[in-house]
């Protein structure tokens, strides 16, 4: 019984910390591609996946420092 109760608890920490990072990066990030895509010109020379990844990075960053304080 209590290994039940333990996988329930890891499975519902697991989707609490999913919803956050969705609320605090992968949304925020999106809204940002998608501004970022309005003022491209030439979209096939622009380097997507290098964009993404220092999206990503910096809103992780900032929520690190956010949760540190």
């Amino acid at each position: 019984m209590k290994t039940k109760k333990g996988e329930i608890m890891k499975e519902i920490k697991k989707r609490n910390r999913l919803k956050i990072y969705e609320k605090k990066v992968l949304f925020p990030v999106t809204t940002d591609v998608f501004m970022e895509m309005a003022k491209i010109k030439d979209e096939e020379k622009f380097n997507w996946s290098n964009y993404l990844r220092e999206c990503v990075e910096q809103k992780l960053k900032s929520i690190e420092v956010a949760t540190n304080k």
